[in-house]
């Protein structure tokens, strides 16, 4: 996975980006546009989707920012997982 701040390569790696998170912001607010999947069970699916993030730091900052998400979707014994996650900033 690779989130524009944070590039995260193992779930220690994530959670310690999900504290960050968690630790830093107050409250915020995701508007997904343009969804696009395609794919199929056999192969997995590619997502494409834009996330419009909006939140409020502890310390008073303000985000509102636009952030491209794009997803490798795999069937793996029934669940289904994420087999790649890559963002990026777009405004």
């Amino acid at each position: 996975m690779y989130y524009p701040d944070f590039p995260v390569k193992s779930y220690d790696d994530f959670l310690r980006w999900y504290k960050g998170v968690t630790d830093n912001i107050t409250w915020n607010a995701h508007d997904i546009q343009n969804l696009s999947i395609s794919g199929n069970q056999d192969e997995g699916w590619q997502v494409s989707y834009d996330v419009v993030w909006k939140a409020t730091a502890k310390n008073g900052d303000k985000y509102d920012m636009r952030v491209h998400q794009q997803l490798r979707v795999v069937l793996q014994q029934g669940q289904l997982k994420i087999a790649k996650l890559h963002a990026e900033v777009i405004e």
